[in-house]
C-alpha cells in the first residue's frame, strides 16, 4: 500500500494503562497522520489477525475506555 505521511512529527502519543508495576519498559503508540495514495492492506498474518477501516464514531465502540480517552481528540470529524 502507497502512503503518504503528513508529517515527521506524530500528532499525538498516546501510554496505554501498563498493568501492575512490572519494572519494564513502558508501552508507548506514536499516532501519525497519513493519507492512503494507492494499494490495499495486505496485513502479515503472523502479526495481526484482521484490521478495518473505521469512522470516529466505530473506533470509540472497538477500543477500550482509556485507549478512546487517550486519542479521541487527535481524529478528524471530517
Amino acid at each position: 500500500m502507497d502512503t503518504l505521511i503528513v508529517s515527521r512529527d506524530p500528532i499525538g502519543v498516546f501510554h496505554p494503562p501498563s498493568p501492575a508495576s512490572t519494572g519494564g519498559a513502558e508501552d508507548v503508540v506514536f499516532i501519525y497522520k497519513a493519507h492512503i495514495m494507492a494499494g490495499q492492506v495486505r496485513p502479515n498474518r503472523a502479526h495481526a489477525q484482521d484490521f478495518a477501516w473505521l469512522t470516529k464514531g466505530e473506533i470509540k465502540t472497538r477500543v477500550d475506555e482509556d485507549c478512546w480517552l487517550g486519542i479521541k481528540d487527535m481524529q478528524s470529524d471530517f
